[in-house]
């Protein structure tokens, strides 16, 4: 296919054994992409990740780490699995920097890009008119790595909870707070049992484990998502969240990333 990168593409936390995170000066102000070989659908495809680093990894001499926790957008049908909400990437709208990455991703019709800072991610997705517009979140991303974990549907527009994940021989917890910039329509769960009706869901290996939500939206319109995560607590992903990105300005964060080039 001309023009097009096949890929599916997920944005994920990356871990070393210890739990400790890197600071600055990895990729993506600790946001780097990966790319690594995947089969979906009995085809090659090429696999895109966003991960932010723990442990002493980029300057500090590590050797490379666990991608983790993964999230996308789409449009349609949700797809709960990563065979599923896999999609082709236009190379023309893929954009690869210090500071900023953006990717095209045809299938999914949905333009999404990342900005980082400390701890704290941020994306924006920008949707064509539909009730069908979504964000998932893969706590049990990847499956052979994923041992347990809760997700919680907090409020309108915040999602936090835990996954427990096997790195180097160890088992590491990475608790998250996804805050969207706009309420939601809609919101689910879903274990290895199926889609849930309540606000909680929780899995142990081998099940799967995620959510879902889904915005109604304008063409063109943009929602953001800013993430926090931590190996220590709950309270200190919420903390890392507003301290590294309390405000909304994403073109201001990727013009600060940028100018440190």
């Amino acid at each position: 296919m001309r023009g097009f990168t096949l890929g599916l593409i997920l944005v994920c936390v990356t871990l070393m054994a210890g739990g400790a995170w890197a600071g600055d000066g990895v990729g993506l102000a600790g946001v780097t992409p990966e790319f690594a070989p995947k089969t979906r659908g009995g085809a090659g495809q090429e696999f895109v990740a966003f991960s932010q680093w723990a442990g002493p990894v980029g300057r500090s001499g590590g050797v490379g780490g666990v991608g983790v926790l993964g999230f996308t957008a789409s449009v349609g049908e949700v797809q709960t699995t990563p065979a599923g909400y896999g999609s082709a990437v236009d190379a023309a709208r893929r954009v690869v920097s210090p500071g900023y990455a953006s990717l095209g991703l045809t299938d999914n019709r949905v333009l999404l890009e990342l900005a980082g800072r400390g701890r704290a991610a941020v994306y924006r997705m920008t949707f064509p008119e539909s009730e069908q517009c979504h964000a998932l979140i893969d706590v049990s991303y990847p499956r052979d790595r994923f041992e347990g974990g809760e997700i919680r549907l907090h409020d309108a527009k915040t999602i936090e909870g835990f996954g427990e994940y096997r790195v180097g021989g160890e088992v590491v917890r990475v608790y998250f707070t996804f805050r969207f910039s706009k309420p939601f329509r809609q919101r689910s769960a879903w274990d290895g049992t199926g889609v849930l009706d309540r606000g909680v869901g929780r899995a142990e290996s081998p099940q799967a484990l995620g959510a879902y939500v889904f915005f109604w939206n304008r063409e063109g319109e943009t929602i953001l998502v800013k993430r926090g995560v931590s190996t220590v607590s709950l309270e200190d992903a919420r903390a890392s969240l507003y301290r590294d990105f309390p405000g909304w300005d994403f073109n201001g964060l990727v013009r600060e990333a940028r100018a440190a080039e």
